[in-house]
């Protein structure tokens, strides 16, 4: 399977994991290519089985959706071994996992599993779908977190940026913090760690990361 198709199926998936819909709007935007591309693509898309379209809306079909699951395992494999075999900063795992998912065939992808002990998530926390199953995880929205919730950091997304940010606040995954305050006119929210360590993540940081309800 092509690059360019890869790429259009994961940013489908990952729209329907924040936003729910996906159009070819929101896929314009998510991969910085023209309307009218994405509709070319999508059209062809549709021929090969790998999507549906109704009333602009773009779902993945039962097959597209599989093959999705495994191009992203393909990634967070690779991420994975970069990281764990060749000390690779997490920062720095996406850009070189990208190129060696889209020329990593299923037994590749098998034999790596093997050789890693089947990991279930990569260094940023995203599910390996090959070991952990698809099930969704409840992550809080951000507007619904207020003063005294209890929070835990399960996943960021694939943005160097944002990785090189996180690592700068000292945040890593699994990480526990009480919310300290969230500041109304900007959504900054002030967090307390379990060993009493104060930081401040901005609101465009918060969008993200995803947080779940810790009890």
């Amino acid at each position: 399977m092509n690059a360019s198709w890869q790429d259009y199926m994961v940013a489908i998936f990952e729209i329907n994991e924040t936003e729910d819909i996906a159009t070819n709007k929101l896929i314009s935007e998510k991969l910085g290519i023209s309307p009218p591309s994405v509709t070319d693509m999508i059209k062809k898309m549709k021929l090969e089985g790998l999507v549906s379209v109704d009333k602009g809306v773009v779902v993945l079909t039962d097959f597209g959706y599989e093959e999705t699951k495994k191009i992203i395992s393909k990634h967070r494999l690779w991420e994975y071994f970069l990281r764990s075999k060749l000390n690779y900063s997490w920062v720095d795992v996406h850009d070189e996992a990208k190129s060696l998912q889209y020329i990593t065939s299923d037994d590749l992808m098998d034999r790596l599993n093997v050789f890693l002990g089947c990991p279930v998530c990569c260094p940023h926390g995203g599910k390996i779908y090959l070991n952990s199953g698809d099930e969704k995880t409840n992550f809080l929205c951000i507007d619904d977190i207020k003063k005294g919730d209890m929070i835990k950091i399960e996943r960021f997304s694939d943005d160097k940026d944002l990785l090189e940010y996180m690592d700068r606040k000292n945040i890593k995954l699994g990480d526990v913090f009480e919310v300290e305050d969230v500041d109304n006119f900007d959504n900054n929210m002030c967090l307390k760690s379990l060993d009493g360590n104060i930081v401040i993540v901005g609101a465009k940081a918060l969008g993200k990361i995803f947080i779940s309800s810790y009890e």
